[in-house]
């Protein structure tokens, strides 16, 4: 994530716990989504909140793909 160039005006930091923190311009697209899903559980959206539920909803659609009888 840290070499990744999502946006020209992207600002990326560490934070206290050594998580890096990523902060681009938003702008309801889904191509921002699926780069978000391709990287799975190595990231979590903090914000937007409207960004934030539809990760969860895309999540929760797969999870019915997925589910173990």
């Amino acid at each position: 994530m840290a070499d990744e160039e999502w946006h020209p005006d992207q600002v990326g930091r560490l934070d206290v716990k050594g998580h890096y923190v990523l902060e681009v311009p938003y702008a309801e697209s889904p191509e921002l989504l699926m780069d978000i899903l391709r990287h799975g559980h190595h990231v979590e959206v903090l914000a937007p909140r409207e960004l934030r539920t539809a990760v969860k909803d895309a999540i929760r659609q797969m999870q019915t793909l997925y589910q173990i009888p």
